[in-house]
């Protein structure tokens, strides 16, 4: 079987599956951005930030630009690879949904792994709502981590029979084991004296509903700078070595922000965003 997988922050994931795939199975990875790029030029901006400005009677051009130009690259990648199955992060990326229009058309069926572990009860109750209306499930098959993530997308309108629960794929690493990380190679200086500790960063509005309230709504701010300050404090006490892992996501100029506030904390040291937490840390 060939495969095409479109890529968006969820290549632990991608791994996983790969490493699950059958022997004879060929498998195409693409980045999202291929089609994320190509709709910048077409719509403003806004359009990422909220679901029901796509579909504003004044985009209507815009949405049939984009729409040919969406059929066209996918008709280019299956020339170049005929795949038999599309998967997917998400169907809810609005420069997705003419592709997962196309390939139905063909016969082929798109399969979307969801890589989030749960929801919010708000999000139950509001942004299931939303995604119900503005951008129901368009895929065929969706795979979800938890009991109450499906209980999310079918509030947003799936079909129970169109959503199966078989948990995290990067999970999997824990279950198989492996070797252990190499953090030298990541440059972390491991003493054997210290223990290590891990922080996995985030940003500071992560999943909050009101973050398109931008810069100064950041609800995890005070929890989140509290955490940092009494593990730099254990690191420069010396009593452990702190690995931070930010974020994929977060914005590079909180990232450089960063680096550059910890360049010189003792014991401290900060991984790149793409670093797997999985196989290469743990």
């Amino acid at each position: 079987m060939n495969v095409l997988i479109v890529d968006h922050h969820f290549s632990q994931d991608i791994d996983a599956l790969v490493g699950a795939s059958a022997t004879d199975d060929v498998i195409r990875i693409v980045p999202a951005e291929l089609f994320a790029a190509r709709a910048r030029l077409i719509f403003p901006g806004d359009v990422f930030d909220e679901l029901s400005r796509y579909y504003d009677l004044d985009l209507a051009p815009q949405r049939e630009a984009y729409r040919r130009v969406a059929r066209r690259v996918t008709t280019e990648l299956y020339l170049t690879f005929p795949f038999d199955a599309l998967v997917l992060p998400s169907d809810t990326f609005f420069y997705l949904r003419d592709v997962i229009e196309l390939v139905r058309e063909w016969g082929i069926p798109t399969i979307v792994v969801q890589k989030e572990s749960g929801v919010s009860a708000k999000s139950l109750a509001d942004h299931a709502t939303d995604l119900k209306r503005w951008f129901p499930f368009s895929g065929d098959l969706m795979t979800v981590c938890s009991q109450k993530s499906k209980d999310f997308w079918v509030a947003a309108g799936t079909r129970p029979d169109q959503v199966e629960i078989p948990g995290q794929p990067r999970f999997d690493v824990y279950h198989n084991g492996g070797e252990g990380a190499n953090l030298a190679a990541l440059g972390v200086r491991v003493c054997a004296e210290r223990p290590v500790l891990l922080f996995l960063s985030y940003d500071l509005d992560a999943y909050a509903e009101e973050r398109a309230r931008g810069e100064s709504h950041r609800p995890w701010q005070q929890l989140h700078d509290d955490t940092e300050r009494v593990l730099l404090s254990l690191a420069a006490e010396g009593s452990y070595t702190l690995v931070i892992k930010p974020h994929p996501q977060q914005a590079a100029t909180h990232l450089a922000a960063l680096r550059e506030r910890l360049a010189f904390s003792p014991n401290t040291f900060v991984l790149p965003p793409d670093a797997d937490t999985g196989s290469r840390i743990l």
